[in-house]
């Protein structure tokens, strides 16, 4: 799980890394547990100092209160630059409205595809919001 948290944080470094001095990363998760929000803090901490002038912001909802606000924020203009979501007909809803863009060639170069556990919405393919 540590480096699956880990990957996940340089992953999303490198689509930002040509970042201004005004950038902050948005990340609104679900992760209640204090030991991986760790990680992630840990993480993104290290980011940070690797990238002058980008800040990553870790926003947590309740379960329900994330699945009632994410439709309303991913239409407004606090929307996430990530979010947690859950496979089947909301995440099919995302990609096709073009919240969520493909980002298969993003994952694959460099083994990240390798720690994911099975493959997504369309076999093959890895779905993250877009800019």
């Amino acid at each position: 799980m540590k480096l699956k948290s880990l990957l996940f944080c340089t992953l999303l470094g490198s689509a930002f890394s040509s970042a201004s001095a005004e950038t902050v990363i948005k990340i609104l998760h679900i992760q209640s547990n204090p030991k991986i929000r760790e990680i992630w803090q840990q993480a993104a901490q290290k980011f940070e100092s690797a990238q002058a002038g980008v800040k990553v912001q870790f926003d947590y909802l309740e379960n329900e209160a994330f699945k009632a606000k994410l439709p309303t924020l991913l239409q407004s203009k606090e929307r996430p630059s990530a979010f947690h979501s859950w496979g089947g007909g909301v995440m099919y809803e995302q990609v096709n409205s073009g919240i969520c863009q493909d980002i298969t060639k993003s994952v694959t170069e460099g083994g990240f595809k390798d720690s994911f556990d099975r493959d997504g919405p369309a076999a093959g393919s890895r779905y993250g919001q877009g800019s």
